[in-house]
């Protein structure tokens, strides 16, 4: 009996096992959509144009010196500090732009063996950059790197230039006349040496030069005892922002004297602003477009196979993706100009003038350009996908 209860637990469990794996059987594997070549034909992609803010500030630290209640007495230096303090300054502000794959503008090149648009060279992201150019025109955008620099001045330790008796010294009091006492007289030497009246000139000038070098390094370690020691840390971050429309006091990036570089949604630093506006007259002082685009938003067209649907009947049941737009031709972007500017309410860092694609329209080169015999190169600027150069 418990021989039979035991086949029976061995076979739900074999069942159980079976059932466990066939949703993986069942699964439908979805994968993204790339564009680049297909069975029939190369599809392609128009840029749009993202901003790319790098802000660069500097972190300014300050440590008094061990003797800075003497600095006035023995230096006369009166506006010397004997509280640590740390705080950022905003040095600059730059722009970038870089080139993002436009998804309301994807088009098909489909494979003729009486064209010689095939040929063509797309970017990483699929943005279509030259036909028949070679690899000269075949290089991809750069992506705009979020640069990080850093630059430190360390403070020489000044115990390296301290006579015997200065390291002695049992009261800081005694100490600052004996640093004191150093010091002007290493001023006296390079005085010496500098007037060409001191017993031990050099032979040559390079010597001379290096005298003195090693005179002020001197010099520089042991007044750090009285004034202290300032660092400074350059550091930059970058914010990226696609302008879709005219833009007023869009908030790029906060900065805050005591933190730094914020985020935008940071509210403990002050807003640094980014306005971008459409030059074009005819733009729509709101949104930024001009009417042909807002009038006309561009679809995707590929094709599912050889026997295309014809303009007259876009619903052809041979469409893949709904209504598509057909070119005959190449089509390429004809940017807006549009005022780039990065602000604070005290200062302008950036007011400058920029293609921007997306603010724009498009514009078609035939296609009797790409037949069989011709020989036509085609260069489109990998930012803003205009048509950069053309040649037959």
């Amino acid at each position: 009996m418990k021989h039979t209860t035991s086949i029976h637990a061995l076979f739900l469990t074999l069942v159980f096992g079976l059932l466990s794996f066939l949703p993986s059987f069942a699964q439908t594997i979805v994968k993204n959509y790339e564009p680049g070549v297909s069975k029939d034909g190369i599809v392609y992609f128009l840029p749009k144009t993202a901003i790319d803010v790098t802000l660069t500030a500097a972190k300014i630290s300050y440590m008094p010196g061990e003797l800075c209640s003497y600095a006035d007495r023995y230096m006369r230096l009166t506006d010397v500090s004997d509280k640590e303090d740390v705080h950022y300054e905003l040095l600059s502000a730059s722009v970038a732009y870089r080139a993002l794959a436009d998804e309301t503008k994807c088009y098909h090149i489909a494979f003729n063996n009486n064209s010689i648009a095939p040929q063509v060279a797309l970017s990483e992201e699929g943005t279509l950059l030259s036909i028949c150019a070679g690899e000269l025109f075949a290089m991809s955008s750069e992506e705009v790197n979020t640069p990080t620099t850093e630059a430190r001045w360390e403070v020489k330790d000044a115990r390296a230039y301290m006579t015997e008796e200065m390291l002695m010294a049992t009261s800081k009091a005694k100490l600052a006349e004996l640093v004191a006492r150093e010091i002007y007289e290493i001023r006296e030497s390079k005085n010496s040496l500098m007037r060409g009246e001191s017993d031990y000139m050099p032979s040559d000038g390079e010597g001379l030069k290096l005298m003195i070098e090693n005179l002020q390094n001197q010099e520089d370690a042991l007044l750090k005892l009285f004034t202290g020691a300032t660092t400074r840390e350059i550091t930059s971050k970058t914010f990226s922002y696609l302008p879709e429309g005219n833009t007023t006091k869009h908030i790029a990036a906060r900065f805050s004297r005591k933190l730094g570089i914020l985020d935008a949604d940071d509210m403990a630093g002050a807003p640094i602003y980014l306005d971008v506006k459409n030059l074009n007259p005819n733009a729509d002082p709101t949104t930024g477009l001009t009417p042909t685009v807002q009038k006309k938003q561009l679809t995707l067209t590929v094709r599912k196979n050889k026997k295309n649907p014809t303009k007259d009947n876009p619903n052809d049941s041979t469409n893949t993706k709904g209504k598509v737009n057909y070119y005959d031709g190449i089509v390429y972007n004809l940017p807006a100009k549009a005022n780039v500017r990065v602000y604070t309410p005290n200062n302008v860092y950036v007011d400058e003038t920029a293609s921007i694609p997306q603010f724009g329209t498009t514009e078609t080169l035939s296609a009797k350009l790409f037949g069989k015999k011709a020989t036509t190169k085609v260069q489109l600027n990998p930012i803003t996908g205009a048509l950069l150069r053309i040649k037959e």
